[in-house]
């Protein structure tokens, strides 16, 4: 059988199992490679589509297939630049971002590479975390108002700034706010770390040789 044959054959194959879109997709890749600084990258790239057959193949007026290079497919579409991928990404990030917005996000620091709620691929986008601030601390306060206070394990506490603020305007402080998880904890570890170095440690090698 002719090696020419099997060569059309196979590249038609793979072309009808590769979809319209990816074979758009490789286009606009190679032109945007085509358009910056990596020749040899784009030199590559349609190299190896045109001898993987990832480009549609064209039919003249009796019907029949015929193979196409890549530069004619190119030209078929002349209206796609070479900035056009950096333009669909750009206004990919700029429906998410209408659609899914982050309030603290400056536009400036929109990536590409983002995970989670960063992610352009995101659905929903997480809450933001509550911090105490100094009108929860004054309503946990206040009289005849009885505060909600979020558990300590969920969110951070108040810093000292916030809390002499409170007592400064109402007289006074709520002890869960003063004396939290965090305050005992971190004093506990700092107990244990002096005490560690400040108590007798006997040497087993001293004890065993007598130097």
């Amino acid at each position: 059988m002719d090696r020419k044959y099997l060569s059309s054959t196979s590249k038609s194959v793979v072309s009808n199992k590769s979809s319209i879109l990816e074979q758009e997709l490789y286009l606009i890749i190679a032109k945007f490679l085509s358009n910056g600084r990596c020749k040899k990258a784009y030199e590559a790239l349609r190299s190896e589509i045109e001898d993987n057959g990832l480009i549609p193949r064209r039919l003249d007026w009796q019907g029949n297939e015929h193979d196409r290079t890549f530069h004619e497919y190119s030209d078929l579409h002349s209206g796609v630049s070479g900035n056009h991928l950096w333009d669909l990404l750009s206004q990919l990030s700029a429906v998410v971002g209408s659609s899914l917005p982050i309030r603290h996000l400056l536009p400036k620091h929109n990536s590409l590479l983002g995970k989670g709620n960063l992610s352009l691929l995101r659905k929903t986008v997480d809450p933001p975390v509550k911090f105490p601030t100094v009108h929860r601390v004054l309503s946990s306060v206040r009289p005849g108002r009885r505060g909600q206070d979020a558990p300590h394990s969920k969110v951070f506490p108040p810093n000292m700034c916030q809390q002499l603020v409170a007592r400064s305007l109402t007289g006074a402080l709520n002890k869960r706010h003063l004396f939290n998880n965090t305050f005992y904890s971190s004093r506990y570890q700092l107990h244990k770390r002096t005490v560690g170095h400040l108590s007798s440690v006997y040497c087993v090698l001293f004890d065993r040789t007598g130097r």
